[in-house]
């Protein structure tokens, strides 16, 4: 079905506006990535989306961003999801497997990146090859590598970059011990989102890599050296906006069983 005289006029609007953090009460008071997909599709107002993995995951990197004009990278996104709206399946099954795909990203990808970073190659190969996270006993059993990578993060010189690769261990670490409970209340797969979200997308896309390895750096040195840091890490930063990028992709092409 082709898109409506309404829907193509929003589009076309839709490339020179700036996405906002937060939930909105309407429209005009601003739009988060998921609101404004709803905008664009010409539906009531709402921060909810019908996979609720792919919402949560959205909704935490929108409002993790730095600023307005970093959210611009949110907006091929959500052009995205209104081309797959009528094919999306958001069955239970289909948002548990996504729960599990961000699970894994966040332990094997994002964690093992950082950890390189800081210094931790053996950690983050440990890892890296792991087994796929294919069920939320995967997720359990990841947990004493992450908590290991925690460890040595803590013990050795700090630096800006190890202090992202510890905080980046320590969210995961704990994201992977609750992940039974989660599951056991049936919201393991939202949970996943939002917690890969706030540490994995958020923190590429901020000012530094993790609000943790910030608040350290400003402590530890002067802003100029804090600067001269995130430059160096630009390159990393940029590197996991792309893989978050194209995991939300992964996630909109999600099929349940049959």
């Amino acid at each position: 079905m082709s898109a409506s005289p309404i829907e193509l006029e929003r589009r076309a609007r839709f490339e020179f506006m700036r996405l906002r953090a937060g939930k909105h009460p309407c429209s005009d008071d601003g739009m988060c990535a998921i609101e404004a997909y709803h905008w664009l599709m010409a539906e009531p107002h709402t921060d909810d989306y019908a996979s609720k993995v792919i919402g949560a995951f959205m909704c935490a990197w929108n409002d993790g961003l730095q600023n307005d004009e970093a959210r611009d990278i949110l907006k091929p996104l959500v052009i995205a999801l209104v081309e797959a709206n009528r094919s999306l399946d958001v069955s239970d099954e289909a948002d548990l497997a996504r729960g599990l795909m961000v699970a894994d990203w966040y332990c094997r990808h994002w964690t093992p990146t950082w950890l390189d970073l800081g210094g931790l190659a053996n950690h983050a190969t440990a890892l890296r090859t792991f087994r796929p996270l294919l069920s939320w006993d995967d997720v359990a059993a990841i947990e004493p590598l992450l908590s290991a990578a925690r460890s040595a993060a803590g013990r050795g010189p700090w630096s800006v970059a190890r202090s992202a690769a510890g905080s980046a261990a320590w969210s995961a670490a704990g994201f992977a011990a609750r992940s039974a409970a989660w599951f056991a209340a049936g919201s393991a797969a939202r949970s996943a989102a939002r917690s890969a979200a706030w540490s994995a997308a958020r923190s590429p896309a901020g000012r530094g890599p993790w609000s943790a390895a910030e608040s350290a750096a400003e402590s530890a040195a002067e802003e100029a050296a804090w600067e001269a840091a995130c430059d160096a890490l630009a390159p990393t930063v940029a590197a996991l906006q792309t893989s978050a990028a194209d995991l939300v992709m992964r996630l909109v092409a999600v099929r349940g069983a049959p």
